[in-house]
């Protein structure tokens, strides 16, 4: 999903028939709006909260909330969010990549 500020339509998310197409538009659409309600929007599929817990996730740390963790269904992700808020790291894209690492991890 390639989504600019001029873009963003959240219609074209909602008309999307491919649940995994819809998923990724609204995870895109949220972090580019930083509107994690928007994160709600994501089906979660066979009890998989990988994309939704991620899309709370980057967005709780985007915006140094503690609060969106409790969002987290997830224990070990709630508690890396909030881990993550409170050291404070100054650098977003070393905390974006830690956020992508753990993530991935997580899922082994």
């Amino acid at each position: 999903w390639e989504i600019t500020e001029q873009s963003i339509n959240i219609t074209a998310c909602q008309r999307t028939t491919d649940i995994g197409s819809k998923n990724g538009c609204f995870f895109t659409v949220a972090e580019k709006l930083n509107d994690v309600s928007l994160c709600n929007e994501i089906q979660v599929l066979n009890n998989d909260f990988y994309l939704k817990e991620q899309c709370i996730l980057s967005i709780a740390i985007k915006k140094g909330d503690p609060q969106l963790c409790d969002n987290i269904f997830v224990e070990k992700s709630k508690n890396y969010c909030l881990t993550t808020i409170a050291r404070g790291i100054e650098d977003f894209n070393k905390r974006m990549k830690e956020t992508a690492k753990y993530m991935e991890e997580s899922r082994k």
